[in-house]
């Protein structure tokens, strides 16, 4: 039996998102071609599939639930079906028990080897994404937070503001598109971080990104690396393509060590080196200069390579003659002899 066979047996309806990069409603059918192992899982992060299940059933809102799970995927990034079978039997084993309430949202298979607790930002975001998928009412917090995002001038007056309330403000974030454009351009580094881990996860409009890239420049000058998380965080996530060159270009010519923004770009926004290729040399120069011991470098290229659409074009600028030292250098830790 597989995961989707058994939901399907279950009252009410489930929905699945894949959580490892910017959070995406999962299709059921492109799931069953995984589980069926005809192709490999869609976005892998780390070797593994990163998803969530989200089950309601209208009738009894209490039996709701909500699981994270984390599959590790093979050398080409199909299901190991042991795991997904791991799990199907813990469940079948447990369809006859009682599920607690679940208001919270918490994982109900604490005990599952793969399963995982995912970071605050990430709850959030995907918890009101489920509120309004289901139209139910905005978060307590909802109200501050729209009034810090309409705010004339920015104010260090955040403190009080819920992480819930920002991504219920970023997944209504066509409403506001203009009072976030304005928002972003000043506001604080700790709630614009916050803001921004919420807003990966939309699809943006091109006043959003045109407000963060200036926020970006503005951010390089006076080597804010918090700040240019953030703004690396919205640009990926807003168009149009030639807005996220413009950003990209400006963060790869950096000497600077910018290794959140950089994260934030291999999470994100790795899949835009395959449609521009003339950024993947500056992208990995810029790779190997960050980060002390290439331990990023290593990090991010043993998520990369793993994925079949970069692999071939990241390999052929590795032997690039036209590669630096300093690069080199980071490519014999990452292919010793090489």
């Amino acid at each position: 039996m597989t995961l989707l066979d058994y939901l399907a047996q279950l009252p009410g309806n489930a929905w699945l998102f894949d959580v490892g990069r910017p959070i995406r409603k999962l299709d059921k059918s492109q799931f069953a071609q995984f589980e069926a192992l005809a192709k490999p899982y869609p976005s892998p992060y780390l070797h593994h599939a990163w998803f969530a299940v989200f089950v309601a059933q209208p009738t009894n809102p209490e039996q709701e639930t909500l699981w994270f799970l984390k599959w590790p995927l093979d050398e080409q990034g199909f299901l190991v079906p042991a795991v997904r079978d791991d799990l199907v039997n813990r469940l079948l084993a447990l369809k006859n028990q009682q599920v607690a309430a679940d208001s919270a949202l918490q994982d109900p298979l604490k005990d599952n080897p793969f399963s995982f607790a995912p970071d605050q930002y990430r709850l959030a975001s995907l918890h009101a994404e489920i509120h309004q998928l289901l139209h139910r009412p905005v978060s307590s917090y909802y109200a501050d937070a729209l009034a810090f995002v309409q705010s004339p001038q920015p104010n260090d007056n955040w403190q009080h503001l819920g992480l819930q309330g920002l991504a219920d403000i970023a997944v209504r974030h066509d409403e506001f598109s203009e009072n976030l454009a304005r928002a972003i351009s000043d506001m604080p580094q700790t709630p614009y971080l916050a803001l921004a881990q919420c807003l990966e996860n939309q699809p943006l409009s091109p006043a959003i990104q045109a407000a963060a890239l200036k926020r970006l420049q503005k951010d390089m000058q006076e080597n804010n690396s918090a700040a240019l998380e953030a703004s690396v965080r919205i640009i990926a996530a807003s168009n149009p393509a030639t807005g996220r060159a413009q950003a990209w270009q400006l963060l790869f010519a950096r000497e600077q060590d910018d290794t959140g923004a950089m994260l934030a770009f291999s999470r994100a926004a790795c899949f835009d080196l395959n449609e521009q290729r003339e950024l993947i040399l500056p992208f990995l120069e810029k790779l190997a200069r960050t980060g002390g011991d290439f331990a990023c470098f290593k990090r991010v290229m043993a998520d990369l390579l793993f994925l079949n659409a970069l692999r071939p074009v990241l390999l052929a600028a590795l032997r690039s003659p036209a590669a630096s030292e300093q690069l080199m250098l980071a490519k014999q830790q990452l292919i010793p002899g090489a």
